[in-house]
């Protein structure tokens, strides 16, 4: 008998909206120092060992849902014990939209996980939770995908009232509801310089 539920599983939504926050927000990490002198640079490490952590942390979340949309069934049966018993088993009900696509995904994480040389860029990232998103909400696991946007900026420098020899900025970044463009997250600082120094 087919069965998708009607109503999100509990917690899920919430650790996928902070999923999507993460993933929208970690790429742009040389936002996170700027300074009145720029940026700091960015770094091929980071971005492989980020972009890896990430894929693993977002396909974990996917096998924890599935296990618990699956004990969240009447008359659950014994769940399988791996993602790809699980997968196999929903795509054998025919309640999946596009196991092959996940499995990939699964295959991904298992290449991450065992050799040393398997990396992932921040666009196999995003497709995956695109593939991953839909799929949740086709099963009913979720409302929506929530979509954000990466912002950042900084204000013009300026003279410090208290202290005339001292010239401030203010800096932010964060993130914006990508369809209504109201914020959803704000990291604010002010960075201040003097005679060439910065504090």
């Amino acid at each position: 008998m087919s069965y998708i539920i009607s109503m999100p599983l509990k917690d899920v939504q919430g650790q996928w909206n902070q999923m999507a926050m993460w993933i929208e927000l970690v790429p742009n990490y040389p936002h996170f120092n700027v300074s009145n002198f720029g940026e700091m640079p960015r770094f091929n490490f980071f971005d492989k060992i980020l972009a890896k952590l990430l894929y693993m942390n977002l396909v974990a979340l996917l096998d924890d849902s599935l296990a618990e949309f699956l004990n969240s069934r009447p008359n659950a049966e014994r769940v399988e014990r791996d993602l790809y018993g699980r997968l196999s088993r929903l795509e054998r009900e025919g309640l999946l939209s596009n196991f092959a696509g996940l499995d990939r995904i699964r295959q991904n994480r298992n290449e991450l996980a065992h050799e040393s040389l398997a990396e992932v860029t921040w666009q196999d990232l995003r497709e995956a939770a695109k593939q991953i998103g839909d799929e949740f909400v086709h099963l009913g696991i979720l409302y929506e995908t929530p979509a954000y946007q990466f912002v950042a900026g900084k204000s013009q420098a300026r003279t410090s009232e208290a202290k005339p020899d001292l010239i401030e900025s203010s800096h932010y970044f964060g993130l914006d509801d990508a369809q209504t463009g109201q914020p959803s997250l704000r990291c604010t600082w002010t960075q201040s310089t003097t005679l060439g120094q910065e504090s």
